[in-house]
């Protein structure tokens, strides 16, 4: 296991893994929003379509 800084480790230890709906893609970003309608989140690509990575 490599040795990761303590900031690191803090970080992966508060992910917080829910359901989102996929709203919508664009050329440089994807919109998710949470299914009770409270929050959306916008992911940029790295690279390839959210659809073809994730499914449908």
């Amino acid at each position: 296991m490599p040795d990761l800084d303590g900031s690191v480790l803090q970080a992966i230890g508060s992910l917080r893994v829910a359901n989102w709906v996929y709203l919508k893609e664009t050329r440089s970003y994807a919109v998710f929003l949470d299914p009770s309608g409270d929050s959306a989140l916008g992911v940029l690509r790295a690279r390839g379509r959210f659809e073809v990575n994730c499914g449908p």
